[in-house]
């Protein structure tokens, strides 16, 4: 699993709609997994879920995250792929694409080795409106997790429970 995101300030978080959280959140998502190794994209592990939905833009299935703080709210995925042949070629590829974009991309779990021969990276992205991203891939699994910008707009749970 990702390492968790750090929390972003609420204090000047605008009221921005459900609707823009939502599209924010199929836009990240989708320029995320054009730069991703092609697999398919789940909302869970194989080994949890074998019959887990696949990621759809047009039905993303998103949750709701209090990680802005007391007053906001953001939404937020995590998709699950199969796994990368190369997870240090795949991770450079993705932060490349973040880079070329304006986000900030930080190395959260540097490539390395584990026990079993099995290879693991993370990276993250920090977007200028609090949206942040993270690709974790290694050659068991990879994973995308968009969390979108921080909103105050009152209406975020009701949006998530009327998917």
């Amino acid at each position: 699993m990702p390492a968790p995101l750090p929390e972003p300030s609420a204090s000047s978080t605008p009221a921005v709609t459900a609707d823009e959280l939502a599209a924010q959140l199929v836009r990240l998502t989708e320029e995320t997994i054009a730069a991703a190794p092609a697999t398919t994209w789940k909302h869970d592990t194989e080994a949890n879920n074998p019959d887990a939905e696949g990621w759809d833009p047009q039905r993303p299935l998103l949750s709701y995250s209090t990680t802005c703080g007391p007053d906001a709210g953001r939404f937020q995925v995590w998709l699950f792929g199969g796994p990368s042949a190369q997870p240090a070629a795949d991770a450079e590829r993705v932060a490349q694409s973040w880079t070329d974009r304006g986000y900030s991309v930080r190395t959260v779990v540097p490539t390395q080795s584990e026990a079993g021969g099995s290879d693991h990276t993370e990276i993250a992205a920090d977007l200028p409106d609090g949206a942040e991203l993270a690709f974790i891939a290694s050659t068991e699994v990879t994973g995308i997790v968009v969390q979108t910008a921080c909103s105050t707009a009152d209406d975020l749970e009701e949006y998530v429970r009327a998917q």
